[in-house]
């Protein structure tokens, strides 16, 4: 068997949902040059086994990004059904594993790990196919009675919170809509102050604090609805997944602004080249219109996949 060794270098990769896109980048490598399996290696970084560069990793303590490593990270490697392992190291080694991704990669040169959106969108136009993200078996068999559910996805977050899911506009949309699983913002239902919409579900709580769940319900579902929020890349990266997504730009925080997404390669109005029909970006703010018109388009591909 070929084995890759995927290194996310925590020296420079984030414990934010952007590691999908490590993900997705090694899981294209991995079929792109016939590798049979990949094992991921996370390396710790230099402050308290994490990076200290974006706004977020200064606000989040060490405590808060060990959580997000072992229930966020980690978690999301093992959606890859070629994962065979994951080994989290306590010191950083003097030389690369063989059979190495990134293939360049080496721990004693400067902290690399590609986890922006830009490196897919190139990669995708070198062949790489990108969206490798499965649930597992007994995971859809749990999600199966919630099958052409609509599941609507909250950020309810204390770090950019201009980002967040407007809950008035969205229960506007979603009055009279029935079958409708809301999954609320993950650390927002830790701390207790959680908004569920007035729907409230065993599935969106579950689906909230396990990884796998999540995408399963996902991919059972008729439909997604997301803003610009994390947990909406299982999706982007994930061929059985219908979905719509709001509310892209905030002009509020830079890395939400229309000229972010220029350097990302996905201007404003475009669509990633590796979307399915089923899949799409809508580029309104979430106004109660914006999420009908998300539910139409939804609608339209509910039994596509």
């Amino acid at each position: 068997m070929r084995m890759l060794n995927a290194v996310y270098d925590l020296a420079a990769g984030p414990v934010t949902f952007d590691a999908a896109v490590f993900v997705a980048l090694a899981e294209g490598y991995r079929r792109r040059h016939g590798y049979d399996a990949v094992h991921f290696i996370v390396l710790p970084g230099p402050n308290d086994g994490f990076r200290l560069v974006s706004k977020r990793d200064k606000l989040f303590e060490a405590a808060r990004k060990r959580w997000r490593l072992e229930n966020l990270i980690l978690p999301l490697f093992r959606l890859l059904p070629a994962c065979v392992g994951i080994s989290v190291l306590p010191g950083r080694p003097a030389a690369p594993p063989p059979d190495v991704f990134p293939p360049d990669y080496h721990p004693e040169r400067d902290a690399y790990c590609p986890y922006t959106l830009d490196k897919a969108v190139l990669a995708h136009a070198e062949g790489w196919a990108l969206q490798g993200f499965e649930a597992s078996h007994q995971a859809r068999k749990w999600a199966e009675k919630y099958a052409g559910a609509t599941v609507v996805t909250l950020r309810e977050s204390d770090f950019q919170p201009a980002r967040n899911t407007d809950m008035a506009a969205w229960r506007e949309a979603l009055s009279g809509e029935d079958n409708v699983v809301v999954v609320p913002d993950t650390e927002a239902m830790l701390t207790g102050r959680y908004n569920d919409l007035g729907r409230a579900s065993n599935a969106g709580l579950l689906a909230a604090l396990h990884l796998d769940l999540r995408m399963a319900l996902y991919e059972a579902a008729g439909h997604n609805l997301f803003v610009n929020t994390g947990p909406a890349q299982l999706a982007w990266f994930s061929p059985r997944c219908r979905f719509a997504a709001v509310k892209m730009v905030t002009p509020d925080y830079k890395t939400t602004r229309p000229e972010w997404f220029d350097r990302l390669r996905i201007p404003v109005g475009t669509q990633p080249g590796w979307f399915k029909p089923w899949q799409k970006l809508i580029w309104l703010d979430d106004t109660a219109d914006a999420v009908r018109a998300a539910l139409a388009f939804g609608k339209e591909y509910r039994n596509a996949a």
